[in-house]
């Protein structure tokens, strides 16, 4: 039997209920009536914090990203390409460390979902990592830079989605984190 939720802890034990079981079985198994049944609550209790199913992932997503938003801000220093390495691997790890958040943080759009909090948040992660590749680039242009940083990024995220896929081993290719980073601030510096 669970354990009783103390007053003003629900919503944060339905979130940890809810990453539970995309952990367990991915976000098409979240269900308001697993999750009651999870935490030993009422069926109607997510409904007191949450309308529907978009907005708990939405709270989870928030959540889980702010995290990655907190490690990547860890990451400032005065040297832009040690602070780009420090991005990317943060990004890697993060991926690597909580595959289920990650796929699902990147499996919705924030502006579909019209969740104004998650999008600023979006925009925050992402606008690190162009501050960052625009600091690695000082003499290119706006344009330059913003296509870097883009690319970029994608070979991170691709990567990283392809490695926990297993993807990676279907066509026996073995590349390492180091290796798409180094090639990543090659790529960055190459383009300055």
């Amino acid at each position: 039997m669970a354990a009783k939720i103390e007053r003003g802890a629900l919503r944060d034990a339905l979130l940890d209920e809810v990453k539970s079981v995309c952990e367990a079985d991915g976000p098409e198994a979240v269900s308001f009536g697993r999750i009651s049944r999870g935490l030993g609550v009422s069926s109607g209790a997510p409904f007191r914090l949450f309308a529907s199913r978009a907005e708990i992932f939405g709270a989870l997503i928030i959540r889980e990203m702010s995290r990655l938003d907190a490690e990547m801000k860890a990451q400032a220093v005065d040297n832009p390409e040690v602070q780009m390495r420090g991005l990317c691997e943060t990004y890697l790890n993060y991926a690597a460390g909580n595959p289920a958040m990650f796929r699902l943080s990147f499996s919705v759009s924030a502006t579909t979902m019209k969740d104004r909090d998650l999008e600023a948040l979006g925009r925050r992660i992402y606008g690190r990592v162009r501050a960052a590749v625009a600091a690695c680039m000082p003499q290119a242009s706006a344009e330059t830079a913003e296509t870097v940083a883009y690319l970029s990024w994608t070979r991170l995220h691709g990567h990283a989605l392809l490695k926990m896929s297993g993807q990676l081993d279907d066509v026996d290719v073995s590349v390492s984190d180091k290796r798409v980073i180094d090639a990543t601030l090659e790529e960055i510096t190459r383009s300055a």
